[in-house]
């Protein structure tokens, strides 16, 4: 498999598409069994990575969305203060928002350990925490586009 030096290098492998789905002399079926090679004794893992980011972001959702509707339900009984309910939900969305950036980045550098390296650990999950500003960042432009 090619890599991004290979890529930037060799101008003969910056072809177009075929018609087959070939891009850079890879076809569909060498990269996928390229890809099952990669997560061959290695499922487990994947599945439990997939599920460990997927609990992770789908709590830190619930409280986002939990902790808004408490506030509007406090401030519908005291009489109705909106800004208050609204102030909260903002804050909750941008701590989320902060936090899926991070996850994000060690969601994809815990895959790629495991295509790479044929064998990865969870603290990978956590490895955008390390660079925490330029993961968000990265996360907020490809939010962006």
């Amino acid at each position: 498999m090619a890599g991004l030096n290979d890529l930037i290098t060799d101008a003969d492998s910056l072809k177009t598409p075929t018609l087959d789905g070939s891009i850079g002399g890879s076809s569909n079926k060498a990269l996928m069994a390229d890809a099952r090679m990669a997560l061959s004794g290695n499922w487990g893992m994947a599945v439990l990575g997939y599920v460990l980011y997927m609990a992770l972001i789908f709590s830190f959702s619930i409280f986002v969305f939990s902790s808004a509707l408490f506030v509007g339900a406090v401030a519908g009984l005291n009489g109705g203060n909106a800004a208050a309910g609204s102030s909260i939900q903002f804050v909750s969305q941008t701590v989320l928002f902060l936090i899926s950036g991070a996850l994000t980045v060690g969601f994809c550098g815990y895959f790629l350990g495991i295509a790479q390296e044929a064998q990865t650990r969870l603290e990978l999950l956590f490895v955008g925490f390390r660079r925490f500003w330029k993961s968000f960042g990265t996360y907020f432009f490809y939010s962006l586009f």
